[in-house]
């Protein structure tokens, strides 16, 4: 397993691309909730579509990243979707 420059574990980013430095993506927090997930790869598809037809610059796809695991250095710009809070319940207190 590899190391990034500030210690974390470069092996997530590795895996869905062999070397994300040679490309320029945003990126996307994962949130287990495919719909969300779903949700936030469409936008910044958008998002890189509409940068592409503007200006010199070329984004390739999006890319799903894991704060912890993804070497965050690679990804000018980094969505993190917020899902809808789930109702309370009565073993959880209201803030």
């Amino acid at each position: 397993m590899e190391v990034g420059p500030l210690g974390m574990s470069t092996a997530w980013a590795l895996e869905s691309n062999p070397n994300p430095a040679l490309a320029t993506r945003l990126g996307y927090i994962v949130t287990l909730d495919p719909q969300v997930d779903a949700v936030s790869r469409a936008g910044l598809e958008g998002l890189s579509d509409y940068v592409n037809r503007r200006t010199d610059a070329f984004l390739v796809e999006p890319d799903p990243v894991v704060p912890g695991k993804t070497d965050l250095s690679f990804y000018p710009l980094l969505y993190w979707p917020k899902p809808h809070r789930q109702p309370w319940s009565a073993s959880r207190p209201k803030p």
